[in-house]
């Protein structure tokens, strides 16, 4: 970062009477950002990873065509609270001045919420090791998925977006 002097001149005479800085700052870099999938409706914090974030009121965050103010936490983080999206892929960049956005953008991924249409089998023994098919939509890959029978957890296999096993 650097700073210069601003003046304004006609046919090189100075004619301003003051002078103000400007600093000159690289742009941010994203490197990567922790969740990089929500669901549709949640009120998710973003938290981006990268460098040159600046410690700046004018920082914000931009999906796709979304701007929301970001909160700086050191100049390789900062957090930035998602808007309302549909579901599907959207685009984040972000913007140490409010104007300049960085040149790269990394995907965030909004999902539908999961909804179960069918399970089966209906019925088993309690603690019997039944294995569950749960078919609905909306079930995230490669994420840590579980099935909850009235509170006793178990592990489930995602098999697709409408389709896991619960073991």
């Amino acid at each position: 970062m650097a700073s210069v002097t601003v003046h304004v001149s006609i046919d090189r005479m100075v004619i301003s009477e003051m002078s103000r800085k400007f600093i000159y700052q690289p742009l941010p870099q994203i490197e990567y950002i922790v969740p990089d999938q929500i669901y549709y409706g949640s009120m998710a914090t973003i938290t981006v990873f990268g460098r040159y974030f600046s410690r700046s009121e004018s920082v914000e965050s931009r999906f796709s065509r979304l701007t929301t103010p970001a909160e700086w936490i050191i100049s390789e983080q900062v957090l930035c609270p998602a808007p309302a999206m549909a579901v599907g892929n959207h685009s984040l960049s972000l913007s140490n001045n409010g104007v300049d956005q960085s040149h790269e953008s990394i995907a965030l991924v909004v999902m539908d919420r999961v909804r179960i249409i069918n399970i089966y089998p209906s019925l088993g023994r309690l603690l019997s090791g039944t294995m569950v098919t749960v078919q609905g939509n909306g079930f995230p890959s490669g994420m840590e998925v579980k099935c909850s029978f009235s509170g006793l957890d178990t592990a489930a296999t995602v098999k697709s977006v409408s389709l896991l096993v619960c073991e």
